[in-house]
């Protein structure tokens, strides 16, 4: 975990004696005593709101609010809503964090946005399911939130992913407001969900959990609808001449460095991506593998993100694109038409790509794709040309 409270000896006896009144209170209920000197802190994603009013100067309502505002993912997400140095301190010696992405309060699972959540049983199981700002839980009304128990019901009847966002679940309540989903379930069950999604990234190679085994994420260059709003409506935009020139510049910073370390590229078969995984392996003098994968593919929200036919890619060679990237693998296994259509559930390709890239035998992988896909996968926006990296298999930093 996370934080904790700290030995009995020297700064610390000052903080012991400071919150005698703490264990006078009654705080032996929550506490015990494993060796001498050392308390058993409250794991704050996990202890009830009645345990944490134990805590020296930390308020009812603040002890309810912290309660609400579950899970947390680091301390400093604690912190913020603690707001409040003196108590911040107490909350740090008292308690403890285990991390995660989906928190379990009594019958209820809860999550925020971004986060997929793994309803234990069938549909029977959830009696009710709710969507909005947590500040207004179980609330209905704009900008407070909206009952969404039929909806989780239906997509688990079809075996379809249940994330807490505003395209999986039909509806925003609360446009601005970061929010949460809340299901509560008859029963948890023996098996308390999973954290799956998003998973732990990290901005090097380094903080691989395994060295040498990591996937980097890269966003496309800048493309023509990125400046152009005009272009939004133009199909398979490629790259303008500053996305040229940041592929050319990544490719000697971070991100070509990746490349060349990396067994496979997988890119997009979108030209905009294309032409980026091209300028960033060198073109024809890339001694690493690429590959094209619809599964990378951007998600179908507009004209822009409609494809090119493979017959008509195999016969073009585009700017940026060399001849070599006629000899790239995976045009057997693409469709002629391969882009998604409008509508396609992308949580469940976003599943389906997890699969496949934690199935690949390669130790170090590149996929050069997209803002909104990666969002959907990783729960973070890149920025054109940003990379980012995470474990081999995609795990979560709770897990």
């Amino acid at each position: 975990g996370v934080g904790g409270p700290r030995s009995l000896h020297g700064s610390s006896m000052d903080c012991f004696l400071g919150c005698a009144a703490f264990a006078a209170a009654g705080a032996a209920r929550y506490f015990a005593k494993p060796s001498e000197g050392c308390f058993v802190p409250l794991e704050l994603n996990s202890c009830t709101a009645e345990q944490l009013q134990f805590l020296p100067d930390l308020s009812v309502p603040l002890a309810r609010e912290l309660v609400e505002r579950r899970p947390y993912s680091s301390m400093d997400e604690v912190m913020k809503v603690v707001n409040d140095a003196d108590v911040g301190r107490v909350v740090k010696n008292f308690c403890c964090l285990k991390p995660c992405k989906i928190a379990v309060v009594g019958q209820v699972l809860q999550a925020w946005e971004t986060v997929q959540i793994h309803v234990p049983g069938t549909e029977e199981n959830v009696v009710r399911a709710w969507f909005g700002d947590p500040r207004h839980a179980w609330q209905e009304g704009h900008l407070r939130g909206v009952m969404c128990t039929g909806t989780v019901k239906k997509r688990l009847r079809s075996h379809h992913p249940i994330v807490a966002s505003c395209d999986c679940l039909g509806t925003d309540p609360a446009p601005g407001v970061h929010k949460q989903l809340r299901i509560e379930v008859s029963a948890m069950g023996l098996h308390l969900p999973v954290d799956a999604w998003p998973p732990r990234v990290f901005q090097s190679t380094s903080q691989a959990s395994k060295p040498g085994r990591w996937l980097a994420f890269v966003r496309h260059a800048q493309a023509g609808h990125n400046v152009d709003r005009a272009l939004l409506h133009q199909a398979d935009n490629g790259l303008t001449e500053e996305g040229m020139e940041q592929g050319i510049r990544a490719r000697d910073g971070l991100v070509g460095e990746a490349v060349r370390r990396a067994q496979l590229v997988v890119t997009s078969p979108l030209m905009r991506a294309m032409q980026t995984a091209s300028l960033l392996s060198g073109g024809e003098n890339c001694s690493t593998r690429v590959r094209v994968d619809a599964l990378c593919t951007e998600r179908n929200s507009a004209k822009c993100d409609e494809g090119t036919a493979k017959s008509v890619l195999l016969k073009s060679l585009p700017a940026g694109v060399w001849d070599e990237f006629r000899r790239w693998e995976g045009w057997d296994a693409l469709p002629e038409t391969w882009w998604p259509p409008l509508g396609e559930d992308y949580w469940e390709r976003a599943q389906a790509f997890v699969k496949m890239a934690r199935e690949r035998p390669e130790d170090r992988i590149v996929f050069v794709g997209h803002g909104a896909f990666w969002s959907t996968v990783l729960g973070r926006h890149l920025d054109n040309c940003q990379v980012v990296f995470t474990d081999r298999n995609l795990s979560f930093s709770g897990i």
